[in-house]
């Protein structure tokens, strides 16, 4: 996000699933811009998640931007590991998937295809009005693609993860694998850009920073029965909770 569009930040996102990615040190990684003045970055997002607030360390090998194929907490307990840019863009699974609130800005929605893979089926898992929801759960099965809608005065998009399907062929999420969490399942953060590189009028919008959108996933325990997975889902879709704003 521009410095200029004085958008607002709010902690919100996250969203739970299983999947196999794989981990490249020299792999695709699409560049990441270090935020404007007053905007989080990476290491600190990672950090106010998962360290308390303290800010997570650059390791690996160090990329574009001062930005870095991994980071780790203080104590290195923890660490996230980027994702290969090539391996994020089509999701599968067989899962039972939770969302909550983490962390986004104002006006966006995070979804999913539900199996449609081409642009054309958006489905709305939350948005930055969830901050401390209690959660959503949804069933994925098979291949399908994450999305992101972002609504406002400078315009309204949806990007998917499959860069391919964005009207301006840009990648708009990229992905960190978390390991040390001992939660006994694979988890993985998403990170999103919520605006195109121009506008209509060929001003630029986006600062490709990727900290417009994040989103935790990772697979949740099978629920007893799927009563409770259609009783969470509709309990989270009526409730939204207002935003603690940053």
């Amino acid at each position: 996000m521009n410095l200029a569009q004085m958008k607002k930040r709010s902690y919100a996102a996250v969203m739970i699933i299983v999947l196999s990615l794989s981990i490249s040190a020299l792999g695709a990684f699409t560049p990441i811009y270090a935020p404007p003045p007053g905007e989080a970055s990476h290491a600190k997002i990672l950090g106010d998640i998962y360290d308390g607030g303290t800010d997570f360390i650059g390791a690996g090998v160090p990329l574009n931007y001062g930005m870095w194929s991994e980071y780790s907490s203080a104590d290195n307990s923890i660490i996230a590991y980027r994702i290969d840019d090539d391996f994020d863009q089509i999701w599968s699974m067989d899962s039972i998937v939770e969302a909550k609130a983490k962390y986004a800005g104002q006006n966006q929605s995070f979804g999913w295809d539900q199996g449609a893979l081409d642009g054309t089926n958006y489905t709305e898992l939350l948005t930055d009005a969830d901050i401390g929801d209690p959660g959503v759960y949804v069933a994925t099965s098979g291949d399908f693609l994450w999305g992101l809608k972002s609504t406002g005065s400078l315009g309204n998009y949806l990007w998917w993860s499959n860069p391919s399907l964005n009207y301006d062929g840009k990648d708009h999420m990229v992905t960190y694998k978390i390991e040390g969490l001992n939660t006994g399942y694979e988890v993985y953060l998403l990170f999103f850009e919520d605006l195109p590189t121009y506008d209509r009028k060929q001003c630029p919008l986006a600062d490709w920073d990727y900290n417009d959108f994040v989103v935790e996933v990772s697979q949740v325990p099978e629920p007893t029965s799927i009563a409770i997975l259609g009783f969470g889902v509709l309990a989270s879709l009526m409730h939204r909770r207002g935003s603690f704003k940053k």
